[in-house]
């Protein structure tokens, strides 16, 4: 009865510490989380949330080694969490290990293949690694399931520019616009690219759209 009273007890110290755990993450109390993340893997070295939210103190504090070993630890005591290996994927682009990067984010769309926000990260790693059609592509997929997401017209944008499809990019900087007018990156780069094809009135229309959201926009001056 006492054993089992203890074990009871010990599990909803485990919970309540859990939940202070998170609250100070979320108030941005780094040490005070990292410490009661601590306090519950020496009990349960088995508590995959608290192994990798533990992962992403570390890396918020920039210690991406240590961040790393904690998320895998979350991944191997919880193999199929999908927000897991998303996270794992984005500390790896972080340290510019980008072909693992993209091995997380594969492993986690084999679990969640309709998680829009894991098939954009994909997109952008693929992008830095000059794949830029594998790039497209996963942007595709992302909107297939998110068609109004703006970050991800956007960012399907930049791809297309660096590959030479200025129309196409044109087209998805413009969608992304149409979701939200007051995207200043997406009217930054969409002047960009007009600039590139000589529509320079209509470029610097874009650019003054951007300025007007954010007059502070450095790069858009430079652009001007």
């Amino acid at each position: 009865m006492n054993s089992k009273n203890n074990l009871q007890n010990s599990q909803f110290d485990i919970s309540r510490f859990f939940e202070q755990a998170i609250q100070h993450h979320q108030a941005g109390q780094l040490e005070q989380a990292k410490k009661k993340y601590q306090e519950i893997l020496d009990t349960n070295p088995q508590h995959a949330d608290s192994s990798h939210l533990l992962g992403l103190v570390e890396y918020q504090y920039g210690n991406y080694m240590k961040a790393i070993e904690h998320i895998q630890q979350a991944v191997l005591i919880s193999p199929k969490q999908p927000v897991f290996l998303n996270n794992l994927g984005n500390v790896l682009k972080e340290m510019g290990e980008l072909d693992r990067s993209v091995q997380a984010y594969q492993q986690a769309l084999e679990i969640a293949p309709d998680d829009a926000e894991i098939h954009n990260n994909l997109g952008v790693t693929l992008k830095e690694m000059g794949e830029l059609d594998r790039s497209v592509q996963a942007y595709q997929q992302a909107l297939e399931v998110a068609p109004d997401d703006a970050e991800i017209h956007n960012n399907l944008g930049v791809t297309l520019k660096e590959m030479g499809e200025l129309d196409r990019s044109v087209q998805a900087y413009q969608q992304a616009l149409e979701i939200n007018p007051q995207y200043a990156e997406a009217h930054n780069n969409l002047g960009n690219v007009l600039k590139e094809m000589d529509q320079l009135d209509e470029s610097i229309h874009a650019y003054q759209k951007a300025l007007k959201i954010n007059p502070q926009y450095v790069e858009v001056y430079n652009n001007l």
